[in-house]
């Protein structure tokens, strides 16, 4: 999901950042747990900026899900956070028919297979004038994640707390990257949190859906690389 933009970031910077690219529980090549909650996921990155020796601050970079994760990292490990980008996602929590669907989404994927929550959210991930060679290779990545990983990632979103309030208390420097077209975490979504976030930058990407990152990874680039080295 990251490659393609810390790709572009390496190719832009005259000394771009060390990254750590994680796979959160239950995706990529990282284990499947019975639960997969946002704090979970959260402390998850903590132990593994322990295992690779980080102690200075980050700068904690979260797409969709990854923004949740983001929002419980800051809360359980604030002094390990140096500055913060938001992407494509949102601070309210579900309601309850939200909860309900993800419910239902991720019976579907122990059931049917991952491909099924795939197919549902397919048609809303991606803005109008992304190329369907793309679209068609993420359908696959995304087909190939362990079914009781989907789960408990659905559950997890599906239970995580509201943070709304919790955003006048973001002292970060704070970069919040939204998607013109995007259908899951809509510009408003994404304003709320920059009117939220004291001081923080609203970058909205034209002709962008809720992939920003994949779908235009050297624009997202150059974003990110003005934020981190202005």
């Amino acid at each position: 999901m990251w490659e393609p933009a810390a790709a572009e970031l390496r190719r832009i910077m005259t000394m771009p950042p060390a990254m750590i690219l994680p796979d959160l529980r239950g995706h990529g090549d990282s284990p499947v747990a019975r639960t997969a909650t946002m704090a979970e996921m959260a402390d998850d990155l903590a132990a593994l900026l322990d295992r690779r020796g980080v102690t200075g601050p980050v700068t904690l970079v979260g797409l969709s899900m990854g923004g949740y994760v983001a929002f419980e990292f800051v809360r359980r490990h604030r002094a390990r956070v140096g500055a913060l980008v938001l992407t494509c996602t949102r601070a309210n929590a579900d309601d309850d028919a939200g909860r309900a669907r993800r419910e239902a989404q991720a019976a579907s994927a122990l059931r049917e297979g991952s491909r099924a929550v795939v197919d549902v959210y397919m048609p809303n991930l991606f803005g109008p004038k992304t190329k369907d060679e793309l679209k068609v290779a993420w359908r696959e990545i995304m087909s190939r994640t362990d079914p009781e990983g989907v789960a408990a990632a659905l559950r997890g979103m599906a239970a995580r707390s509201d943070q709304r309030e919790a955003l006048k208390a973001i002292d970060l420097p704070t970069l919040v990257v939204a998607g013109e077209h995007d259908l899951v975490t809509p510009v408003a979504a994404l304003r709320e949190i920059h009117d939220g976030i004291r001081g923080s930058r609203l970058e909205i990407m034209s002709d962008c859906g809720h992939l920003a990152p994949i779908e235009q990874p050297a624009r997202f680039a150059e974003l990110l690389a003005a934020f981190i080295a202005p």
